[in-house]
């Protein structure tokens, strides 16, 4: 992978406005530079230099067959993603494309806009390729912090539901690189700021910057500053201290794959889910 580059500067270099960086780096586009003040003055890439240095991968990243569905945005953050060796998602009120059933997501795509058949047939291939290129193709480490708000919202076909319920019981169980972490209604809130969901991508060079995917309209936004990232960083850790332990999420998704335990009647705190686990 050839997404991250590092250049550190001399002595001499340092203090020195970006125009006179970019001239000892050769740099055209000075304002393309990220300028450290660590003392190693390391230069990370911004999100758009990431983006451009990623080979594109086949399938559903380039294929002229989703072009149509895809817009540019989408695909650049789906790329990027492709390029990250971990990522850490919060996903408050909805369940993550990544961990969606195929038949989850063609409930999703029927509810749309009345939208053709042809094309919700592309989005539901388009979403199974993108998760066969992150959690199959390549060693990537997912976890997720899935709020129990995620899981009350429910398509209109309750088989769907199921589905996807035994679908994330059989990812917590037994996908050797997914970790799920249920998160209870009362927990969210506060430990995330308000912030709404959001992915982190880390990259396997070292010293290596990291990315903040927020999620928003065609496909969301990719954040690149590195104190804006550890605050997200800081809060997902905080969340993943407030749910349950992936054991005792495994355990929660069995039951309610199972029909034991009903998405609608929830335990508001972690104290509730291990009385009623």
């Amino acid at each position: 992978m050839h997404a991250i580059h590092f250049l550190h500067l001399p002595l001499t270099c340092r203090g020195a406005g970006l125009q006179a960086a970019a001239a000892h780096l050769h740099v055209q586009s000075p304002c393309r530079l990220r300028v450290s003040h660590y003392p190693r003055g390391v230069v990370f890439p911004s999100a758009g230099e990431v983006i451009s240095r990623i080979p594109r991968p086949l399938g559903c990243f380039t294929s002229k067959h989703y072009r149509a569905l895809l817009t540019p945005g989408y695909r650049d953050i789906m790329a990027t993603e492709h390029a990250a060796t971990s990522i850490g998602i919060y996903a408050p009120v909805g369940i993550p494309e990544l961990l969606h059933a195929e038949d989850y997501a063609r409930a999703l795509a029927a509810a749309g806009d009345q939208m053709p058949a042809a094309v919700q047939d592309m989005a539901v291939a388009a979403a199974m390729a993108r998760q066969k290129a992150i959690l199959y193709a390549r060693p990537v480490e997912v976890t997720v912090i899935l709020a129990a708000a995620a899981l009350r919202q429910q398509p209109s076909d309750p088989a769907a539901m199921r589905a996807q319920l035994r679908h994330l019981a059989e990812l917590a169980a037994s996908h050797p690189r997914v970790t799920i972490q249920l998160l209870p209604l009362t927990a969210s809130l506060h430990a995330a700021g308000g912030s709404g969901a959001f992915s982190i991508l880390h990259f396997s060079q070292e010293p290596a910057p990291k990315l903040v995917l927020a999620d928003g309209p065609g496909g969301g936004t990719l954040l690149d500053n590195q104190q804006s990232v550890a605050a997200y960083e800081k809060a997902l850790e905080e969340l993943r201290t407030l749910a349950l332990t992936p054991e005792e999420s495994a355990r929660w998704l069995l039951r309610m794959a199972g029909g034991q335990a009903s998405t609608r009647v929830l335990p508001t705190s972690v104290r509730g889910w291990r009385r009623r686990g």
